[in-house]
């Protein structure tokens, strides 16, 4: 009975999200990330702030993220759903082991490109984010692991201002301010899951969590990830 009503109570969430629609993936766009620039084309580095793992405030310290990407797209001169500019479930890990691969269109038109959006959307068999990490609660000297996960989608716009000339590179960094966002946990008020501090899709937090989330993807040019 509990899963009955979970359900129904997330399906409410989604239904009532209305600056976060669902996003059907365009078709005949790319894959997964692809490593290096190097060459000419379009390339989007991806960089945390602060490094993870590593200490991101409110006593907190992230180890690991996921962002599952259903679109990824550079838009400017050419048509917002071209194959060329356009990739397809990527998803973005940083964990100890590393962070994400640049994101490469290397057959990208040449051109003025104004935007990059970005579709996070785990299309409910997963969830569009995951980050966990520990925190000292309240500064008390007792850590304890948390996580944090959302299966509702959220969509990011982000402005550039970059020119592609034929047979150049263009490199743009996208960072993600996880202080920011972290910073508007109170963690003591959170329930424990499986012996983590669990913040949810149906937390009362959670609104406003992944409204500074979203507000916490910025973009700095760069010819090398500053990782």
């Amino acid at each position: 009975m509990q899963a009955v009503i979970r359900i129904a109570l997330v399906s409410s969430v989604l239904a009532a999200c209305g600056s976060s629609p669902a996003v059907t993936p365009d078709s005949g766009g790319g894959g997964s990330n692809d490593a290096g620039s190097g060459e000419g084309g379009f390339y989007v580095h991806w960089w945390s702030d602060p490094k993870l793992p590593g200490s991101v405030g409110n006593n907190a310290t992230v180890t690991s993220a996921t962002f599952r990407l259903t679109t990824l797209r550079v838009i400017g001169d050419a048509d917002a759903g071209d194959d060329r500019t356009t990739k397809d479930g990527v998803t973005l890990d940083w964990d100890s082991d590393g962070y994400p691969d640049v994101s490469s269109f290397h057959d990208a038109p040449s051109g003025l490109y104004s935007k990059i959006a970005i579709a996070l959307n785990g299309l409910i068999v997963q969830d569009s984010y995951d980050i966990e990490g520990t925190v000292n609660v309240g500064g008390s000297g007792a850590t304890q692991g948390f996580k944090i996960h959302d299966i509702v989608p959220m969509n990011i716009s982000l402005d550039i201002d970059n020119t592609l000339q034929p047979g150049s590179a263009v490199d743009v960094t996208v960072h993600i301010d996880f202080t920011s966002a972290i910073g508007v946990i109170d963690f003591s008020t959170l329930d424990t899951d499986d012996g983590k501090l669990d913040l949810d899709t149906l937390d009362s937090q959670m609104p406003a969590f992944r409204t500074e989330l979203q507000n916490s993807f910025m973009v700095a040019n760069a010819t090398t990830p500053p990782q």
